[in-house]
């Protein structure tokens, strides 16, 4: 494996301030892949007060969420919130990037997580040997994993198989904080949702479920596709706003920072907004986080356009957390352009690149 963005120069890495933002406890943190998820507006359809509330709420830090893919490989957005590098450093090989770096990345979100005293957990839509998720998340530091496809029972397999749905994945993962809160310790839970996940041709709930709010949506756009996503996305916003209830019972009182987002647009995107899947517009979802039981820093702004290579960083300024050089360093580095991360012509991240190589923080010997 290559970066296709290095310099033979490293960049310094800068130290962390003197006296950081610490909260007096570190808070939980909760972070949600909403797979295939958008929001609506983007394609000038109107959304009502609950949608609005779900992409951008009231309160919380939310805007465009820039990322490298359109309508597949939700495995290249997980890899840049996980590691805080973008596939496409690795130039053609950035779908393979589960294979490519099994192994080879040493400073992870999870790694980092886990030195300052979180307890790491994962809850996974897929099974451990698709794209070699396992093996790949083991090599950044998750070893807590549970995987919905071979979950025991109570949890319901056979409704999984045919609604993949988002409450399911909710209510295990209450049992998963209670065992952090219980613990004493912080507890960083990630979650990967796949309700939303094409093919938005096919219906997975009965006709009558949501069948206005699915009318509505055809009649506005022309597109059937986009009325099945309405309705996937509004038992998504059911089950989440159950989920938040149940948090609060749960978190017992302790903080928590929630981080959710959308890892790419469904392929459908491209005829509604009469666009070419090349479009750079296909490749904006949405990112969102709120606080539970604390306060987001006051001095913290909400990029307009935030690049998923920087979430990871957002997410732990949002928690006050004690950064290290490198996420001192991605500080900056969001601070100057969040916007987007990749860029071959940029010096200061090329430079960034051969630092972490030869920190031995990416192996790519």
């Amino acid at each position: 494996p290559a970066f296709i963005d290095i310099d033979p120069d490293p960049l310094p890495l800068l130290s962390p301030p003197t006296k950081q933002m610490a909260g007096e406890v570190l808070p939980h943190l909760i972070v949600i892949l909403h797979e295939s998820t958008f929001n609506p507006r983007r394609f000038g359809v109107p959304v009502d007060d609950t949608l609005e509330q779900f992409f951008s709420p009231r309160d919380g830090l939310s805007g465009e969420l820039h990322v490298e893919i359109f309508g597949g490989s939700s495995l290249q957005t997980e890899f840049s919130l996980l590691t805080g590098l973008s596939s496409l450093s690795f130039g053609n090989d950035s779908r393979f990037v589960f294979h490519l770096l099994d192994g080879r990345v040493r400073h992870s979100l999870p790694f980092f997580l886990a030195g300052i005293g979180y307890a790491i957990s994962y809850l996974s839509c897929d099974k451990p040997s698709f794209l070699n998720r396992g093996r790949f998340y083991k090599s950044i530091g998750l070893n807590d994993v549970d995987y919905a496809g071979i979950l025991p029972q109570p949890f319901d397999a056979e409704r999984w198989q045919r609604e993949h749905h988002d409450e399911q994945l909710f209510d295990h993962a209450l049992g998963l904080i209670s065992k952090h809160v219980v613990s004493g310790k912080p507890g960083f839970l990630s979650i990967s949702t796949l309700m939303n996940h094409g093919d938005h041709r096919r219906r997975i709930f009965p006709a009558d479920r949501h069948a206005k709010l699915r009318q509505e949506a055809v009649a506005v756009t022309g597109n059937a596709s986009y009325g099945e996503y309405v309705v996937r996305l509004a038992e998504t916003v059911i089950a989440y706003d159950a989920f938040r209830k149940s948090l609060d019972d749960t978190l017992d009182g302790q903080p928590a920072i929630i981080v959710r987002f959308g890892d790419h647009q469904p392929s459908f995107t491209a005829p509604l907004g009469g666009m070419t899947p090349s479009d750079p517009a296909l490749r904006k979802t949405f990112y969102a986080i709120e606080a539970v039981n604390c306060a987001l820093p006051q001095d913290l702004a909400a990029p307009q356009v935030l690049d998923v290579t920087y979430l990871s960083t957002l997410a732990l300024l949002a928690a006050r957390v004690p950064l290290d050089p490198v996420f001192t360093t991605r500080a900056a580095l969001l601070r100057d352009d969040p916007a987007v991360y990749f860029d071959i012509a940029s010096t200061t991240k090329r430079r960034f690149h051969r630092a972490l190589v030869e920190a031995g923080m990416v192996d790519l010997a």
